[in-house]
Parts: C-alpha cells; sequence; structure tokens
C-alpha cells in the first residue's frame, strides 16, 4: 500500500508532497494548493481547506473515508484490518481518480 501511494506521489509531485505509514495507519500530506482552487467549488466553500475536497470526492464518489489530521493539509487512512488486496487496488484506483480530479481542477 505504501509502495503504490508513494508512486503517486512521484506521479503527481505537485500535488503529493509526503506518505507516511505505520502499520495500516497512512497519512498523506499534501501541497497547500488553496490559492488554486476555484472558490465556486462546493466542498471546498463548505469546509474551507483543500483537504476538504479530496475528502469529499473519496467519500461521495468511492466511499472511502478519510480524515483530515492536524493543521496541515493531510488526511490520514485507518483501513479495517481485515483488508485484502482487491481493497488495497480499490483504494488506489480511486485515490489516483481522485487526484487526477484535482490535478485537472488545478490547471
Amino acid at each position: 500500500l505504501l509502495n503504490k501511494l508513494n508512486d503517486l506521489k512521484i506521479e503527481y509531485p505537485n500535488i503529493i508532497k509526503e506518505v507516511h505509514g505505520k502499520g495500516l495507519l497512512i497519512s498523506i500530506l499534501f501541497y497547500s494548493n488553496e490559492d488554486k482552487v476555484p472558490q465556486e467549488i462546493e466542498a471546498y466553500l463548505r469546509q474551507g481547506y483543500f483537504t476538504g475536497i479530496i475528502d469529499d470526492i473519496l467519500l461521495n464518489k468511492y466511499h472511502i473515508v478519510g480524515r483530515k489530521a492536524g493543521i496541515k493539509p493531510r488526511i490520514r487512512f485507518l483501513p479495517n484490518y481485515s483488508i485484502n488486496y482487491e481493497d488495497i487496488e480499490y483504494f488506489i484506483d480511486s485515490f489516483k481518480k481522485t487526484i487526477d480530479e484535482i490535478n485537472n481542477m488545478l490547471k
């Protein structure tokens, strides 16, 4: 899981700053791109921070729950201990699609 997330970090160097993990606890730190986010985006207006958009997309489109962590633009994930490879692939695929959507939004 961490290797695949680090691959995404390499693929999206302008969005993903750091990937951390201890066991199944995953933390992803993003670059603060709030100045590039269009103000009319509902999630941004409602939650007021860049990671809120990522949280909203993951939850509403893919039913993946992430939580903003700390004061930095960071999201943490703690998957169920019964996670399998299929679940990991679903998460990575969904996360990649979300980051693609964010990347297109920031252009």
